[in-house]
């Protein structure tokens, strides 16, 4: 780029009434005029735009801070089940440890003072009637099960 400068009027043939070819505006139009002034037309609307901003502006920060809360919740319940899960698989494998064979065999022996049947504990009787099989009857339990099996020992 140049800074030189030229003198068109040189270069001839230039019109003398095109040198003013400058268009006059009007120095006062509407909008112009009341540029300046603060109606309350333009205040009401500032106003709605201003409200309207800052109600949603405010609905937004109260969503966020709704959702931060949320998932605050999530997180803090999401701990507790997988602290929970863990304290249950803890207990689980506890149980199954103590529950083995061998520890309710020497809980039996040690504490219960039992021992393995042995063939010489077996004893063999005989009865003079036939053989019966008595099975246990749960319906038997309680007040109305102890008269009932009553008057069925009663008549039979």
């Amino acid at each position: 780029m140049s800074n030189a400068a030229y003198e068109f009027d040189r270069f001839g043939g230039v019109n003398e009434g095109a040198k003013n070819n400058v268009v006059q505006m009007p120095e006062h139009s509407g909008r112009a005029r009341n540029h300046g002034k603060i109606t309350a037309k333009s205040v009401v609307k500032w106003t709605a735009t201003f409200s309207a901003a800052m109600v949603l502006f405010g609905s937004v920060l109260f969503n966020q801070l709704q959702l931060n809360e949320l998932n605050n919740n999530i997180r803090t319940t999401t701990t507790q089940l997988e602290r929970s899960r863990s304290e249950y698989i803890q207990l689980e494998m506890a149980a199954a440890s103590r529950l083995t064979l061998e520890e309710v065999e020497r809980y039996a022996v040690d504490v219960l003072g039992m021992q393995k049947m042995q063939n010489n504990q077996l004893l063999y009787i005989r009865t003079n009637e036939d053989d019966k099989i008595i099975a246990y009857d749960d319906s038997a339990d309680g007040v109305w099960g102890k008269i009932q099996s009553w008057f069925s020992e009663l008549f039979s």
